[in-house]
């Protein structure tokens, strides 16, 4: 008897540290190629194990409120994560980690000489951005184009993605001829051919605040709070500028 309560007690023991290396994360597409990294050099640097899940920070947002058991959730922006804090859905106040930037991307070469104005340009049938109601580098798109009276005019060509990454697949798979996207897509897609980034002049859109929360599932995992510490480490801020984002 003694014996059956001890092997009892050990596989709860198990049990308890399996669950506590496990990390669930939500993190904006645009994030992705970063925090799939990030997560190689975590597992190497510790025994946990953390799991991705990625999507449009809006579609996320209305997962986690609906119940999915997520931990840590990194938004491409500001809003969402403060949406999930004051509705009790987070444990902690968003804290922005990075700030991103963008781009135009093609398979085809920009001329930068002309700027925006490029998108204009006849060989550009289909323009790829993410849905601007979910996705904040959307949001971002239609604000530079409204900034340089171009939305109306180009509103026909728009296809949108239900996040960055679909939007990106736009371009990828020849659906678009060019994207209005994040600049860690330019390092992203560089697998897929060459592709030709044009910044967009910061001045054109409000800056893209990348805020992060840890989340009430993961409230009594201590690995959570060690990732969510990992990613303003001086290793992950390494390879966040290596993604084109800028630093808080």
């Amino acid at each position: 008897m003694l014996y059956r309560s001890i092997i009892f007690l050990l596989l709860l023991a198990g049990t308890s540290v399996t669950r506590s290396q496990n990390i669930a994360v939500a993190v904006a597409a645009s994030v992705k190629p970063v925090i799939d990294e990030l997560t190689m050099w975590f597992d190497l640097k510790t025994d946990n194990k953390v799991s991705v899940i990625s999507g449009s920070s809006g579609n996320l947002t209305t997962q986690i409120l609906n119940g999915a058991p997520y931990d840590l959730f990194l938004s491409a922006d500001t809003h969402y994560c403060r949406v999930l804090f004051d509705k009790n859905a987070a444990l902690t106040e968003p804290k922005i980690y990075a700030y991103g930037k963008l781009i135009l991307l093609s398979h085809h070469q920009i001329d930068s000489a002309r700027g925006m104005n490029v998108l204009l340009e006849p060989w550009i049938r289909k323009i790829a951005i993410a849905n601007p109601q979910i996705a904040p580098y959307g949001a971002a798109a239609v604000e530079a184009l409204r900034y340089y009276q171009l939305y109306d005019t180009l509103k026909s060509k728009f296809v949108f993605g239900e996040s960055i990454a679909q939007a990106n697949q736009f371009l990828s798979t020849g659906s678009a001829e060019i994207s209005i996207t994040s600049a860690s897509a330019a390092i992203q897609d560089s697998t897929n051919g060459k592709t030709y980034p044009y910044s967009v002049d910061a001045k054109a859109y409000k800056p893209i605040s990348h805020a992060m929360v840890i989340l009430h599932h993961g409230k009594d995992n201590p690995a959570v709070k060690k990732f969510y510490e990992f990613i303003s480490s001086d290793k992950a801020k390494e390879i966040f500028q290596k993604y084109g984002f800028a630093l808080p």
